[in-house]
């Protein structure tokens, strides 16, 4: 590389630095109406996150709507100054027993804190996710940058989710694994697991395809399981048993929000419990199927960035619940292939695809033909399954059912989440072309990958 594109590519780094500086400085000091709309004072996951962590700390079940409502209706008032308009609703936590036991110390501390640290970590995996996609395509610094602040930063800000910190951890392994950094691509693989559709299909392919991985993720495994039972059997039999099944039919088959086949399958007219039971297949077959792909794309071209990154985007394609945010999970294999030095139109229309945010583009109505609803009265519907023994699921279910803004025209909702399907359909077919093409001279990035890093 000449010096004047290292002197270009350092002045990019810079600016996008500072960018994500302001930004992080921002989302912490934002209460000002002006900036709600980017980073509202009480994101909504934000809350169930904060207070399933703070319910479990205190021995209670988080997974029930008491007391989870009420630690969020009163972090609610403390940080917006008024009363939620719904008394009855819940918001729920679905995640696993071990996420909540790291989400403990987050319930120790005032809300507010808690929201300005996980704006502060949320913006920093966003620059590390923004860092290990240009190493890995080795180019498109800038367009990178503005792609993840659009579709991975933005909409975490605003919902308070944790996906992008999974996708940055996926884009890191990736990136430590073509390293030879195989310590610190089993690390970031096994972190990946705080979202665990996400997490499953990369340990598994990475434990498949990198033997000397295998090693250090089966301890952290076995740490995930000791940080599970320190939730107790009890509390892991209901996540599994109760927490699981009932997000899946709160929401699962909702397809304004959802991308899973079984979104899809319910709106084509399928029965829910029909179109539930073919996501949860086609997620056990995609998973097989990516990790197969993984071996052979990595077998083929000696790159082990294809054992970290194509599994996690083959399970993209289908599953029973699959949100816009997990989407850029497919982000790592698209810079992968960019960077394997084989056909880079296909994987760079494929990561374009995914870096445009079409899911808030549809939904600010900008290039919309149908007209918002108000908010439904939903407050008779919420007031039946009000009971504290409820699970949170439930009453979230009942208020996504109830809400019209949901009821857009079928053939818009296609038309936004089309790009997203050809995108990932793309990667995993180039994944797949590789797999499946004639064994390569070992190429420069592998040939790095080679020797591991101690």
């Amino acid at each position: 590389m000449s010096a004047r594109a290292r002197a270009l590519g350092s002045r990019i780094w810079l600016v996008v630095a500072v960018a994500y500086l302001c930004v992080t400085f921002l989302a912490i000091r934002a209460p000002e109406t002006a900036l709600q709309s980017i980073v509202p004072p009480a994101p909504i996951d934000l809350l169930a996150f904060y207070c399933a962590g703070k319910v479990a700390r205190t021995g209670a079940d988080p997974y029930l709507s008491e007391p989870l409502r009420t630690c969020e209706h009163e972090a609610f008032t403390e940080r917006t100054g008024h009363v939620s308009r719904y008394p009855d609703l819940v918001v729920p936590a679905p995640l696993p027993p071990y996420v909540l036991v790291l989400l403990e110390p987050l319930g120790a501390v005032p809300f507010g804190l808690a929201r300005a640290f996980f704006c502060a970590t949320v913006v920093a995996a966003a620059f590390a996710l923004v860092a290990a996609l240009t190493a890995l395509a080795r180019r498109y610094a800038l367009i990178f940058a503005l792609g993840v602040a659009a579709s991975v930063l933005l909409p975490a800000l605003q919902l308070g989710q944790i996906a992008s910190l999974a996708i940055a951890a996926l884009a890191l392994a990736a990136w430590a694994a073509r390293a030879g950094r195989i310590g610190a691509a089993s690390c970031a693989g096994a972190f990946t697991l705080i979202e665990p559709h996400l997490g499953l299909p990369t340990v598994a392919a990475m434990f498949l395809c990198i033997p000397r991985s295998r090693r250090t993720l089966a301890a952290l495994c076995a740490g995930v399981a000791l940080l599970t039972l320190t939730g107790g059997l009890e509390r892991n039999l209901e996540y599994l048993s109760r927490v699981v099944p009932a997000q899946a039919r709160a929401e699962g088959t909702e397809f304004t929000g959802q991308y899973s086949l079984a979104a899809l399958l319910a709106h084509l007219g399928v029965p829910d419990a029909l179109a539930l039971a073919a996501g949860s297949a086609s997620y056990a077959f995609m998973l097989i199927a990516g990790s197969a792909v993984a071996f052979y794309a990595q077998r083929k071209t000696g790159d082990v960035a294809f054992g970290v990154a194509v599994a996690p985007a083959f399970t993209l394609l289908g599953g029973t619940y699959v949100h816009i945010h997990n989407m850029a999970a497919g982000l790592p294999l698209a810079a992968a292939l960019l960077g394997s030095g084989r056909r880079a139109l296909v994987p760079a229309l494929a990561a374009f695809g995914l870096l445009v945010p079409w899911d808030i583009v549809e939904k600010t109505g900008v290039l919309s033909w149908y007209t918002a609803l108000p908010p439904h009265d939903a407050h008779a519907a919420l007031a039946e399954v009000a009971g504290p023994e409820r699970l949170a699921e439930d009453v979230w279910g009942v208020w996504v059912r109830s809400d019209p803004n949901g009821n857009r025209p079928a053939a818009e909702l296609l038309l936004f989440k089309v790009p997203t399907w050809l995108s990932l359909i793309a990667l995993c077919g180039s994944s797949l072309r590789v797999a499946l093409s004639a064994p390569t001279a070992t190429p420069p990035s592998a040939a790095r990958s080679l020797p591991e890093r101690r």
